[in-house]
Formats: C-alpha cells, sequence, structure tokens
C-alpha cells in the first residue's frame, strides 16, 4: 500500500467512516496539512505506475522495473498458470488475454470483446479467467445496482500499467488505486470480513 512505502502505519479512514454516525463527523478525520498532502499526492502518482509488488515497486529505473515486471509476467504466464489447470494457450494467446484485461479493467465483463481482442474461444477464456484469479492475477467484484453482473481489477497497478495498451485514463486509475488502498486496511487487519462490489446504474452512476 501507499502507507507501507512511505513507511507510515496502515490508515484506518475506511473503517472510521463505517463507525462514524453521519458524513460530517467522518469529514474532519482526513484533514492533513500541505505538506503530507504533497507527498501522498507524489506517493499516490508513482503507485499508479509502480504498483506495490515487492521487489518491483522500488526500482527507480523505468527500464529495470519493465523488465523485472516482463520476467514475472511470463513466469506466471507460462508456468503458473499450466500448473493451475491444463492450458494449451501459447504465451503469446495468453498475454493477449491479459493485456485485453488491463485494457478493459473496471467495466462489466464482456466475454464476447474479450474473444474479438484476444481470438479465443468463449469457453478457453472463462477457463482461462478462473486461473487468472487463482494465480493473483486479476479479482474480480460483483456489480450492483441498475447494471448487474462482474468486473474486474488487476491484483497489482504496476502491472497494470505495464500490461495496457490504451492510453491513461485517470478516472479509471484512481478507481483501481482506491480499491487497492481500501482492500489493504481491512485485509491487513484481523477479524473483519469483507466484500467489495461496484455499483452501477443504466443512467450512468458508478
Amino acid at each position: 500500500s501507499v502507507a507501507e512505502l512511505l513507511g507510515q502505519p496502515l490508515p484506518d479512514f475506511s473503517l472510521r467512516a463505517l463507525r462514524a454516525s453521519d458524513f460530517r463527523q467522518w469529514v474532519p478525520t482526513l484533514e492533513m496539512n500541505r505538506s503530507d498532502a504533497r507527498i501522498k499526492h507524489t506517493a499516490m502518482e508513482k503507485y499508479f505506475v509502480r504498483g506495490g509488488l515487492p521487489g518491483v515497486c522500488f526500482l527507480r529505473d523505468e527500464r529495470q522495473r519493465s523488465q523485472k515486471i516482463e520476467q514475472q509476467l511470463i513466469t506466471i504466464l507460462d508456468r503458473d498458470v499450466r500448473l493451475v489447470r491444463k492450458i494449451q494457450l501459447p504465451l503469446g494467446d495468453l498475454r493477449a488475454l491479459l493485456n485485453a484485461l488491463a485494457d478493459l479493467q473496471g467495466t462489466p465483463l464482456d466475454l464476447t470483446e474479450l474473444r474479438r481482442r484476444s481470438g479465443i474461444s468463449l469457453p478457453t477464456i472463462k477457463k482461462v479467467l478462473y486461473v487468472f484469479e487463482a494465480v493473483f492475477l486479476i479479482r474480480f467484484l460483483r456489480i450492483e445496482g441498475s447494471t448487474l453482473g462482474k468486473t474486474w481489477f488487476l491484483e497489482d497497478q504496476g502491472e497494470a500499467h505495464a500490461l495496457r495498451r490504451v492510453a491513461r485514463n485517470f478516472e479509471l486509475e484512481f478507481t483501481h488505486f482506491l480499491w487497492t488502498q481500501l482492500r489493504t486496511q481491512f485485509g491487513y487487519r484481523q477479524g473483519y470480513t469483507t466484500e467489495a462490489f461496484q455499483y452501477r446504474t443504466r443512467g450512468g452512476a458508478n
């Protein structure tokens, strides 16, 4: 998390939000001075690109960082995926599907679009998506509201940045960032059982 990268205690603002009796009670607890805000903003911008993978996020040289992520992805796709399930697809096809997932993350799952982008059959895509989640490349979230289904995010924001083939979308990056940071506030503490979901309406609320 960003707090770990800054050597700071694990934040608890989401826990305080759940405990607060109303919005006005919670908001003042988020205030910070300009210096702290500037430090956290800089760290957030770095996190968009570097993510939080140990052994990768602290590499300052962009080329070394890219090579390290590439090596990890090849290992996962060409070894780990095939250990979980006998997937006969070549490495290039698995990579094409993962690129498509990075481009479309945060949107409702559309298997037909994934097939168009990757050239993989629908039954095989379903199998591979299951394996990608099992090896911690992606994580699915349920969609609630007037639009139902599910969406996903890559587990690490640095990997998502390396895999993305479309123009940068700040809103999507920030949504991904919020999810990764909120998740740690519960996942790193004992005694909390939580479930995340995305809320969408046909009118465009997200």
